[in-house]
C-alpha cells in the first residue's frame, strides 16, 4: 500500500483481505484529511474477544465521521477501527501531539515504556522516576492523576493486566507561542519553570502524556497459560501500577525500590 493511502481505505482492505494491505502491524500511516499518524497492530485472537467485550465502540466511526461509544477508560489509548475477522486494530500514534490534544508548535523528544515490578524493564522504571520523580509539582497533575485512577481501577474491573503506561514528552519552542489549554490536553502534565529549565533550558513549553497501551489481555488469558498463572493476579497488577505512578508523583527512597513495589498488595 503506499504512503498515500488513507486509514479508511486501509480498513476497508484489511477487512477484504489481509494480504492486500501490505502495511504490516505497528506501522503508522496518515490520513489525508486528518493530521495526526495512526498505527496499524494486529492482535491475538483472545485479545480481539476482550476487546469486544471490554470496548464495545461504533467500528470505524471516527472515520466515517461518527462518534464511537463513550466508556470511560481514563487514559487508554483508544481503537478508531476494529477488524474482529482478522484481529487487526488501528489506534492514534501517542507520539504525535495532537494525539494528546496539544496544540502548537510542540514536538515529540522522549517516551519511556513502563510496567510495575515485576514486569517490565527496572531500568526503565528507575529512569522514569529520576527523570519525573516530582509530577505532582506539575500544571494540571490533579486532573491527570484522577483520570489515572480511572483507567487502573477500569482496568482492574475488566480483570485486565499486563498493561503499560506510556510517557511521552514534549517540547514546545518558539517565541509568541500561546498557552496550551490544558482542558484540551486531559492526559498531560505541564513543567513549572524550574523543571523545565532543568530538562530543557532552550524550549518555552515541556509537557509528559500519559497512555495506557497493551490492555487486552485478561485473567482468563493467563490462567490458560501454562507458567504464567501469576500474570492472572489482576488485582495485585493493579496495586503495583498504582504504586508505581504514585512514585512518579512524589518519589519516595523507601517506598519506590524494586522490593517495596513488589510487595504491594489488594
Amino acid at each position: 500500500m503506499s504512503s498515500a493511502a488513507t486509514p479508511r481505505r486501509c480498513a476497508r482492505m484489511i477487512c477484504k483481505s489481509s494480504q492486500r494491505c501490505s502495511i504490516k502491524s505497528g506501522r503508522t500511516f496518515s490520513s489525508r484529511r486528518a493530521p495526526p499518524a495512526y498505527v496499524l497492530k494486529a492482535i491475538k485472537s483472545a485479545e480481539s474477544a476482550v476487546l469486544w467485550r471490554t470496548r464495545r465502540g461504533d467500528w470505524g466511526a471516527e472515520f466515517q465521521g461518527g462518534v464511537a461509544e463513550a466508556v470511560d477508560f481514563g487514559l487508554a489509548l483508544d481503537f478508531v477501527y476494529r477488524d474482529p475477522l482478522r484481529h487487526r486494530v488501528v489506534m492514534r500514534d501517542f507520539r504525535v501531539p495532537r494525539t494528546h490534544g496539544l496544540d502548537g508548535q510542540w514536538e515529540m523528544v522522549w517516551e519511556i515504556d513502563l510496567k510495575p515490578p515485576p514486569n517490565g524493564k527496572e531500568e526503565r522504571r528507575r529512569e522514569a522516576m529520576e527523570r519525573y520523580g516530582a509530577l505532582e509539582s506539575w500544571h494540571n497533575w490533579g486532573a491527570v492523576w484522577q483520570r489515572l485512577l480511572t483507567t487502573v481501577h477500569a482496568f482492574k474491573d475488566h480483570a485486565l493486566s499486563d498493561y503499560s503506561f506510556v510517557l511521552t514528552e514534549f517540547h514546545r519552542y518558539g517565541a509568541g507561542v500561546a498557552d496550551q489549554d490544558t482542558d484540551m490536553a486531559p492526559g498531560c502534565v505541564f513543567a513549572p519553570l524550574e523543571e523545565r529549565l532543568r530538562l530543557c533550558d532552550r524550549c518555552n513549553g515541556l509537557a509528559v502524556c500519559f497512555v495506557a497501551i497493551d490492555y487486552l489481555v485478561d485473567a482468563a488469558y493467563w490462567q490458560s497459560q501454562i507458567g504464567h498463572s501469576s500474570q492472572a493476579d489482576f488485582r495485585r497488577y493493579a496495586m503495583r501500577a498504582s504504586g508505581l505512578l504514585r512514585c512518579l508523583m512524589a518519589y519516595d527512597k523507601a517506598e519506590c525500590t524494586e522490593k517495596a513495589l513488589k510487595k504491594l498488595k489488594p
